[in-house]
């Protein structure tokens, strides 16, 4: 029997995953200063420009994984993983869902009051996207680890 695929390149995913917790690690030193001074006109600006760029990257990095290349090929490859697949694929949603929730109040974000709320829910992203990186690294090392056992049975 013949694999339906060979194993997903995962050096590109795991790039855009590198450049994407910069920008999340950017993002978590500037917040709580723009949340206790607000007269930080010039990190506020600095601020709203990584909430655009990280839903930007976000909603990127997720139609790749998306793409017939990645998730698809994983599926086809181990159809035993087919559920997690769908169920990572149903998280983009919602995290693109809330990176555009945050980027948009970022644009209106204004007072202190406005970023200390901006800071709790991005946290809330943050550790949700830890999850989610955890989850899709747990899918490629199954695939991963198939492919090594399979090449020392061969």
């Amino acid at each position: 029997m013949t694999d339906p695929a060979p194993a997903p390149e995962t050096g590109t995913i795991a790039r855009q995953h590198e450049r994407l917790f910069e920008t999340v690690r950017s993002i978590e030193e500037m917040l709580p200063i723009v949340a206790q001074r607000n007269e930080a006109k010039a990190l506020q600006h600095a601020l709203r420009s990584l909430l655009d760029y990280l839903s930007d990257q976000l909603h990127q990095h997720f139609a790749a994984e998306e793409q017939d290349d990645y998730f698809p090929r994983i599926a086809a490859r181990e159809p035993r993983l087919a559920r997690k697949v769908a169920e990572l694929v149903r998280d983009h949603v919602e995290l693109r869902a809330l990176a555009a929730g945050l980027a948009e109040q970022g644009r209106k974000a204004h007072r202190s009051s406005d970023w200390a709320q901006i800071s709790l829910q991005f946290w809330q992203l943050r550790e949700r996207l830890a999850w989610h990186e955890r989850e899709e690294n747990e899918v490629a090392f199954q695939v991963h680890n198939v492919d090594l056992g399979a090449a020392s049975d061969g």
